[in-house]
């Protein structure tokens, strides 16, 4: 309401009094201001711009099935009544989003999935649709990214091979990473889903014993903590300490290499171990080693869900393990949640969101309900092939740029499916992106950073110096 005053008055002053002038307020927390310069009848064009629907998002969490209720009353090319807002209080925030559709100039969604909301939970069809916009060089300049990928790929394997050791060894070099991250929406965001193929691909790899790629999913979904476990920590400082006596010696190694070598010595001199360690670092090392195995056999023989103290009746943990989806050596699908907002800070894993995502193979966002969704275009621009779904607004535009076996995106049909049909889907989709050769994940990374720029800023701004112009023409 006070942006509405303040536009007002500037609207009396002079160098605004000759100006075209086109207002655009986002969602309905600054409706108010459009409402204001309804009422007061001021000179601008007024913009309402909604990127979901209060209603259609709180459906969307509830026993309903948010796509099968706007069919059907788009069917009846009817609108949803107001007492529907009632029934999940929301009325407030709903009406206001109802009016600002009913006497803005010009009425924009970011997706087909939400103008399909707008039409029939707002009463009015979108004028424009404009998709959300990314700052590419904020994210990742193109010409660092490669060197972000990989500086954040040797941190996430630093961190699985400290967290596995104690209990068993994990080659990181022949691992496939995959993480699925947002809101802690268990269906809205295919949470479900994803753990249910995680389960799939695990029964499919075990069986065929062969020798492929271990899958680690990391679950970035955010809950409720109460710190770090002990055995995680104190498997930390351990590593830590190993690998400070190990670089000592590795330093060691290396001159010793570089002098034999520059004698041209047809052998390499051998040295024993005892040249590159002291007696001190051997016994140092040795106790470390001892600790290490303790901690893999004292309380469970398999490395944790979760390297955090949470709620043991955590949805997403109880259906790990009811999914038999708990580290065990011989699965080849290991999972770590991490359910804490990433932070090079943290004391753990130590990387930031974007850093964290650039140095996974492949992203998995399966949402059931997602107006637009951020995360697998971020993902794109990190270089990270993703998987989306049909009824995502990114999904919906995506869909009409790319074939369905595209390296970069792979976009999920989840529209009249059932939950286990689509994890059956995602399942081999996850599986096929697995077993790619070294060279086709290459491309894939690069073909995955060319959709992204579709979206940037630069392309996606002269959207909106349309819908500027138009706004102004029907003012």
């Amino acid at each position: 309401w006070a942006t509405g005053i303040l536009i007002k008055t500037l609207m009396e002053s002079s160098p605004f009094q000759q100006r075209d002038v086109v207002t655009l307020f986002h969602e309905w927390i600054s409706a108010p201001g459009l409402l204001f310069l309804v009422k007061r009848q001021v000179n601008v064009a007024k913009i309402f711009m909604t990127h979901a629907t209060q209603l259609g998002r709180n459906i969307a969490m509830g026993e309903e099935d948010i796509n099968k209720v706007i069919d059907r009353y788009l069917s009846q090319n009817e609108t949803i009544p107001p007492q529907k807002a009632y029934q999940y209080h929301v009325e407030g925030t709903h009406q206001l989003e109802v009016e600002c559709a009913k006497h803005a100039d010009l009425l924009i969604t970011v997706s087909k999935a939400v103008a399909r909301e707008t039409k029939c939970i707002l009463g009015r069809k979108a004028d424009i649709i404009i998709p959300n916009g990314i700052n590419l060089n904020t994210i990742a300049p193109k010409e660092k990214l490669q060197q972000k990928q990989q500086t954040a790929r040797k941190r996430i394997n630093q961190f699985i091979e400290d967290y596995f050791y104690p209990f068993y060894y994990l080659n990181t070099e022949n691992l496939h990473i995959i993480n699925i991250s947002g809101r802690y929406e268990f269906h809205n965001k295919g949470i479900d889903v994803f753990l249910q193929s995680l389960k799939m691909v695990n029964e499919s790899l075990n069986a065929q014993k062969v020798n492929t790629r271990t899958i680690v999913a990391f679950i970035w979904i955010p809950t409720a903590v109460s710190g770090i476990k002990e055995e995680t920590t104190l498997t930390m400082e351990i590593s830590e300490q190993k690998r400070t006596i190990l670089k000592n010696a590795k330093v060691k190694i290396s001159k010793n290499f570089e002098k034999q070598f520059r004698k041209n010595r047809e052998y390499l001199t051998y040295k024993e171990v005892e040249y590159y360690f002291t007696p001190k670092q051997l016994r140092k090392l040795q106790a470390l080693e001892e600790r290490m195995v303790k901690i893999g056999t004292e309380e469970t023989p398999n490395p944790p869900i979760t390297p955090f103290k949470i709620n043991k009746r955590d949805t997403i943990f109880q259906t790990l393990k009811q999914m038999g989806l708990e580290n065990k050596e011989t699965d080849s699908v290991k999972v770590i949640f991490y359910p804490i907002y990433l932070s090079k800070k943290d004391k753990l894993l130590a990387l930031d969101y974007y850093d964290a995502v650039a140095g996974c193979n492949l992203g998995v966002y399966p949402s059931i309900y997602e107006p637009f969704g951020l995360t697998p275009l971020e993902a794109l621009a990190l270089g990270v092939p993703a998987i989306t779904t049909d009824l995502a607004g990114f999904g919906m535009y995506v869909s009409e740029r790319t074939s369905e076996e595209a390296l970069g995106i792979h976009v999920l049909q989840r529209r009249n499916k059932t939950d286990y049909e689509a994890a059956q889907k995602l399942a081999e989709v996850i599986l096929r992106h697995s077993q790619l050769p070294r060279k086709k994940l290459s491309k894939a990374r690069m073909i995955a950073r060319e959709i992204a720029e579709l979206y940037s800023w630069e392309n996606i701004i002269t959207k909106y110096l349309d819908a500027f112009q138009k706004a102004l023409e029907k003012k």
